[in-house]
């Protein structure tokens, strides 16, 4: 030992000579060592040897059943094959393309019917009220509807627009299902809301 070391075994002596420890203390320390003493140091060690050699064990007898199960019960996947025949129900021949032409012809008619429909039943009737920038539209409902230049141009550049309209016509507008104003067309004689 070193005189450090002497030094602080004599400081801990005389701390611990006059600071004197509580009986309670010094009876859960006691009870703690001599129950530490009856438990083997090794029984941990050993439990978690034999856990782990059991646990090899048991890994290594379901890779075997695993591996025996794979072997016994492989069998070839059966396929199955399907023969297609394309029979016309008409006398001459239809070509692919002629058949994809008429299926484009049919579906370009539904979608014009359907864009009919749509444009039908969402027309709404208004009274122009004033013409200068952009123009005011009384609408039946006693609602106004502002439209700007801009907008007018672009309908007028997409031919949604009749031009030879004046302040008190009554005109017709077309909106889409999103809301937006398709077309304004000039209603021929005079109605009433």
């Amino acid at each position: 030992m070193t005189e450090q070391d002497k030094q602080l075994q004599q400081l801990y002596q005389q701390r611990k000579s006059a600071v004197k420890t509580p009986t309670e203390i010094k009876q859960v320390a006691l009870g703690q060592s001599k129950q530490s003493a009856t438990v083997s140091p090794h029984s941990w060690p050993v439990f978690g040897r034999q856990m782990g050699m059991v646990t090899a064990c048991v890994g290594l007898l379901a890779l075997g059943l695993l591996v025996r199960h794979t072997i016994t019960g492989y069998q070839e996947p059966e396929y199955v094959h399907a023969n297609i025949e394309y029979h016309a129900l008409s006398d001459e021949a239809v070509s692919v393309n002629t058949a994809r032409r008429i299926d484009y012809e049919n579906a370009t008619q539904a979608f014009q019917e359907s864009q009919l429909r749509i444009a039908i039943h969402h027309k709404k009737l208004a009274q122009i009220a004033s013409i200068g920038d952009g123009w005011e539209l009384k609408m039946c409902d006693n609602s106004a509807l502002s439209i700007s230049p801009m907008l007018l141009a672009e309908l007028a550049a997409n031919n949604a627009l009749k031009i030879d309209i004046e302040r008190g016509d009554f005109v017709q507008i077309a909106f889409s299902d999103a809301g937006r104003i398709l077309a304004i067309e000039k209603q021929p004689t005079t109605r009433h809301c």
